[in-house]
């Protein structure tokens, strides 16, 4: 098999494929960009030294608490737009009489939702309506009298405690005793006559309203305490396992696990100020593709929870070592190596004749691509030269160029390199997080012949530079759970101990 050698390469050479590498390992093992957010599961496959306890934070201050409570107001009208029918059999116990009350056909109509820190993680209140309607009191079998009862604007308090399930996710439970608050609560014992006047009537009527309360919080919790943790933004449990490359010489695989724990019976929950801060679990394993060499994955380490000076609200942290893991993670698991990360890119075959002129004996339009194998794990700092700044350095890595001649795939030259990506990050509208390299460092330090004689290093770097860019440029990381649309795009903040995700 001999090339065509007179023939000059005439113009940028490309194939459009699906370039399958993910960067920043969080949606690697699904194969898309989507993560089963809210889900859970998976803690048990990952064990506890590859888990940071505090790798995912969420951090929520007062004005979060007024956006929850917003969408959780929101369901009103879809949940109970005919108001919530209230029926069954109170007791009541009051001025040593003993009273039943059947409540039969009462409407309750909810109103807004307002949410507070409170001493067992939340205070709620709701608005309450109920329209003038009459009780069945009774003693035994016997209807003693109708008391009528009824209350405009008032709130139904109560307070939720968050806590985790098997699965890691994070739940809401009610704690404590409803009550009704606020002055528009009245119940009228007129037509009673004797049945009550013996009866204190204010703490039968306190009785009465109490109980009430009880059976309205019952009847609102089952859709509440559903809606509250992703009204929060805490539905961030999650687990995942999958190939994340696979060819004839084998597979290599990737677990996450993002899962809240209440470690030693604490509460899931911290409070910092009048922030809430609510931590994830976040554990990452993988088992290594044969192209790889044997490197392991080093252990993840427990980040410190954010203090006062840094749980800032609105945000997620995701912390450095977790940002670590993932792209190591996913490195060691066969993303770049092979062709697994580089189908599809351009090779500016062209722009490198000039330096390469060894290239111009090729055919024209001669597909051109690139195999890539990695020697060391990946290195990755945050903030590094100046503020919201993610530096990935890939250490040294062979890469093969390969020309399609004949049908065949030849090897034309090889060359040795490292590189330094300088990247921001950014969170679309709809929640998808890419990426944005603005600068990138490309060392060859070595070059070997092949078909063609060895290129220039000053020619290696030229090819490969433009291709780095092509893998990194607005690839998609992940998917954020869904949240209030936004306008436009944010960029992520970067610190050295965090990426602060807005939420």
């Amino acid at each position: 098999m001999t090339p065509n050698l007179p023939q000059p390469v005439g113009r940028m050479l490309q194939r459009s494929m699906a370039v399958s590498i993910v960067v920043l390992g969080m949606s690697w093992a699904a194969g898309c960009t989507t993560l089963p957010w809210g889900n859970g599961g998976l803690g048990d496959e990952v064990p506890a030294e590859a888990i940071d306890p505090n790798g995912l934070v969420r951090v929520l201050g007062p004005s979060d608490l007024v956006a929850a409570a917003a969408r959780l107001t929101n369901l009103i009208p879809v949940r109970w737009a005919d108001g919530l029918t209230i029926e069954g059999l109170l007791s009541l116990d009051a001025g040593g009489a003993s009273i039943d009350a059947m409540i039969d056909g009462v409407v309750i109509e909810p109103g807004p939702v307002q949410l507070a820190l409170g001493s067992a993680g939340l205070a709620v209140s709701v608005g309450v309506t109920i329209a003038p309607a009459p009780l069945a009191d009774r003693d035994a079998t016997v209807v003693l009298c109708a008391p009528k009862l009824s209350a405009d604007g008032a709130l139904l308090a109560f307070d939720l405690g968050l806590v985790t399930d098997k699965l890691g996710r994070v739940q809401a439970v009610l704690v404590g005793e409803p009550r009704f608050e606020g002055a528009a609560l009245s119940v009228d014992w007129s037509g009673c006559g004797d049945v009550v006047v013996a009866t204190a009537l204010d703490e039968l009527t306190d009785e009465l309203w109490g109980a009430l309360a009880d059976v309205t919080a019952d009847a609102i919790a089952p859709d509440l305490l559903l809606a509250v943790p992703p009204a929060l933004g805490l539905d961030l449990a999650t687990g995942i396992a999958g190939t994340v490359a696979a060819d004839a010489m084998g597979s290599g695989y990737a677990r996450l696990s993002v899962a809240a724990d209440e470690a030693d019976g604490d509460a899931v929950w911290r409070s910092v100020g009048d922030v809430l801060v609510v931590p994830f679990g976040v554990g990452i394993t993988a088992d290594t593709h044969p192209c790889m060499p044997a490197l392991v994955l080093p252990r993840i380490g427990v980040s410190p929870l954010p203090g006062s000076g840094s749980a800032e609200p609105g945000t997620a942290l995701l912390s450095a070592a977790v940002v670590r893991q993932a792209i190591t993670a996913g490195w060691l698991a066969g993303a770049a190596c092979g062709s697994h990360a580089t189908r599809g890119v351009e090779v500016p075959a062209e722009e490198l004749a000039a330096m390469w002129p060894a290239l111009g004996r090729l055919p024209a339009a001669t597909p051109l691509s690139l195999q890539v194998w990695p020697r060391e794990a990946p290195s990755v700092g945050l903030a590094i030269g100046g503020a919201d700044r993610l530096v990935i350095g890939t250490g040294l890595v062979d890469i093969d160029l390969y020309a399609e001649l004949d049908g065949a795939q030849v090897r034309l030259a090889s060359m040795t390199i490292d590189a330094d990506t300088v990247l921001g990050v950014r969170i679309g509208a709809t929640g998808l997080v890419t990426l944005a390299p603005s600068e990138v460092t490309l060392r060859a330090s070595g070059a070997r012949a092949g078909l063609l004689a060895a290129p220039p290093l000053d020619a290696a770097e030229a090819l490969l530079r433009p291709v780095v860019l092509a893998l990194l440029d607005g690839r998609p990381l992940l998917s954020l759970p869904a949240r209030p649309a936004t306008t436009g795009s944010t960029r992520v903040r970067v610190t050295a101990e965090h990426i602060v995700v807005p939420m």
